[in-house]
């Protein structure tokens, strides 16, 4: 495997640091002079010689890149790309892929393959270096790409970088949480961090002993019963120290705030907060205020629940009952506000505009949520439910037949029939099917949920009343303001 002690990699390569110290130390002198391009060529070399060398190589060339960017320069051109397919030994592949990556340094697909290229030459420092920078890139980005921090955190397993796997694993999470497979992956992450930060075994002798790995976990996991507090207390310490060494990189910060907000304890989050809030004022980066805003929106939720509980403990409490409804407005008002700035932010994002719609018709502000989840509509992962706020919202208003030409759209594309969603769809048309005097229409509706669930909310009786009536059935064909055709 590569390194710079001088032994041979698998591929046969040795790795010769004195040679590419005289690169290095020619390219550092050639950027003096602001000659980029040529002291770019000279990195490149050097880490042909050395592919894993991080602080003589791959961070200065990054560093010139980003002069070169600054002062005009091009980005990656044909001739480049050709060169780099042309590279057929892991450590030239390692050398040109970090060359991309240098005249374009903010390009997510060339971090990609530094990435890849690190792990197949075994370049381990630049691989936790490059990863985590992937990482950062993709959170920053507009649209995050899940398969970005699966690539990083499979790279840094391999490099025994739990720490910052875990980061990338959590970030995976997020956009894909009801996903087991990866909240499985997340524990054993963090079980093999635990592992590893309490001295239990190597990490050479725990990939040799997998067979214990279970025994083990069990006996950790009794620990943390018995002792959680204090395992978390030593967490969060381990993580401060990580965090101090480099405080504006996101990874640490995250791994720090993550923790911190672990216990629900609002001083630690208010820490967390506070540490987030300096590094948004440090780099402008908006991904710190995001998450300072996501720590205040479980704040002002456990608080609000706190209040329900409370008033439904005694519920003739005039003063709970009001402390109850200030909680909830706070927090839906806070949710609004942050929520439109997430937007403004991140334009074309149509989940944040679903999620700020949503926020827009708990405040029964129906006239600005319309348009929103009329855009959020178009994303196939949130269109049913923006239908169905939408058909609601409608419905608030008095447009009572764009609700029902809403929910049967809705309707047309739910997937699963029967399911929870498919019921409020039938509920809410059945509605809407009443209020224009369409009864038959609104009884069919409300019968195909009782059908489903013959207890959902009022249906029963909402049928019950239609059916009592004494107009006819063929009533229900009149339009709002007609009289009903007269029975035979």
């Amino acid at each position: 495997m590569a390194s710079t002690n001088g032994q041979t990699d698998d591929q046969g390569f040795t790795p010769q640091p004195e040679t590419a110290k005289r690169f290095f130390e020619r390219a550092a002198e050639v950027a003096i002079t602001n000659n980029f391009d040529y002291a770019m060529e000279l990195y490149r070399d050097g880490i042909k010689w050395d592919p894993d060398a991080l602080e003589a190589g791959h961070k200065p060339l990054r560093d010139v890149g980003m002069k070169r960017k600054l002062n005009g320069g091009k980005g990656i051109g044909m001739r480049d790309q050709a060169a780099a397919r042309r590279a057929s030994e892991p450590n030239e592949k390692l050398s040109w892929a970090a060359y991309l990556l240098a005249k374009d340094p903010g390009n997510l697909r060339a971090m990609e393959a530094v990435l890849q290229a690190a792990i197949k030459v075994d370049a381990r420092q630049t691989a936790r270096w490059i990863g985590v920078l992937l990482i950062e890139a993709n959170r920053d980005s507009n649209k995050p790409a899940v398969e970005r921090y699966l690539m990083a955190m499979d790279a840094l397993e391999k490099v025994e970088d739990y720490n910052d796997a875990i980061v990338a694993c959590q970030l995976a999470c997020r956009l894909r949480p009801n996903d087991g497979p990866l909240v499985t992956r997340l524990k054993n992450l963090s079980a093999m961090q635990t592992l590893q930060k309490g001295n239990y075994e190597t990490a050479k002798d725990f990939k040799g002993s997998l067979n214990n790995a279970k025994k083990q976990m069990e006996q950790q996991q009794d620990q943390n019963v018995v002792n959680q507090d204090a395992i978390m207390d030593r967490q969060i310490g381990d993580a401060r120290k990580m965090w101090a060494d480099n405080p504006l990189q996101p990874g640490k910060l995250y791994l720090l705030t993550d923790l911190l907000c672990k216990r629900g304890r609002e001083d630690e989050e208010n820490e967390a907060i506070r540490l987030l809030g300096q590094a948004y004022e440090a780099t402008h980066s908006y991904r710190f205020h995001e998450r300072q805003g996501d720590i205040r929106m479980r704040q002002f939720h456990r608080k609000a629940s706190a209040a329900i509980a409370a008033l439904q403990a005694d519920p003739e409490n005039a003063e709970l009952k009001k402390a109850a409804q200030q909680v909830i407005r706070d927090a839906r008002n806070f949710g609004e506000q942050e929520y439109a700035e997430r937007v403004a932010n991140y334009p074309t994002d149509l989940t944040l505009k679903f999620e700020y719609g949503r926020r827009l018709f708990d405040n029964a502000k129906y006239d600005q949520a319309i348009p929103i989840l009329q855009q959020a509509e178009s994303d196939p992962k949130t269109r049913v439910r923006a239908m169905n706020l939408l058909g609601q919202s409608f419905f608030s208003l008095g447009y009572f037949s764009e609700a029902v030409q809403t929910y049967r759209r809705a309707i047309g594309v739910v997937e699963i029939a029967a399911s929870d969603t498919a019921k409020e769809l039938h509920y809410n048309l059945g509605r809407a099917l009443e209020q224009m005097g369409r009864l038959a229409e609104a009884d069919a509706a409300y019968s195909q949920v009782v059908q489903w669930d013959f207890n959902y909310r009022d249906t029963r009786q909402r049928i019950q009343k239609l059916r009592r009536r004494d107009d006819p059935p063929n009533a229900a064909n009149a339009q709002p303001g007609e009289p009903p055709a007269a029975s035979n």
